[in-house]
């Protein structure tokens, strides 16, 4: 089952907004623009915050910007199981990261033994940032917590937003 909210976004375009799932669970959209003609000066921002549901499977939220309305699809989950995991039952985890650059390229690289692509979700938001976070269940001998991370990264400047490309690999982001 699929529960989908939207919220007429009147002169913005998906470039100006910005949707995010904060450490306790709320959506958070927010936006900026540029004035149009006649509107003076002034920026033009908005700000949201949303409680998500307890049964929603976080990892499978997805957003899209239609003719200036903005829907955020908020699946349940397949089965019963509940999939928010209790803080008490999380581990943070700390990645290695590196910049490496050449002529033509800077690349991230985002060391993550034990993940999966599936379990993995790369962002750049609308401020130059490029974000990677992830959750997955303990591997043998780990416990019973599931092993969460979370990194921002600032994008160089002289960087093309658009040609950016994300690329999982033996345990290497």
């Amino acid at each position: 089952m699929v529960a989908k909210a939207s919220n007429p976004i009147q002169g913005f375009n998906e470039e100006h907004v910005k949707v995010e799932i904060d450490d306790n669970g709320k959506l958070r959209t927010s936006g900026e623009r540029p004035p149009g003609p006649g509107q003076g000066d002034r920026w033009i921002c908005f700000k949201t915050e949303h409680s998500i549901p307890n049964d929603c499977d976080l990892r499978r939220i997805r957003t899209l910007f239609d003719d200036g309305v903005l829907y955020v699809t908020l699946p349940k989950p397949i089965n019963a199981q509940q999939t928010r995991i209790p803080e008490a039952k999380v581990r943070k985890f700390q990645p290695s990261t590196k910049w490496t650059s050449d002529r033509t390229t800077d690349t991230l690289v985002v060391r993550l033994p034990g993940f999966n692509k599936e379990e993995l979700k790369v962002q750049i938001d609308n401020y130059g940032r490029l974000r990677t976070s992830g959750e997955r269940p303990p591997g043998p001998g780990q416990g019973d917590r599931w092993i969460r991370f979370k990194t921002e990264h600032i994008i160089p400047d002289d960087c093309d937003l658009k040609g950016i490309r994300a690329r999982f690999e033996d345990g290497v982001l």
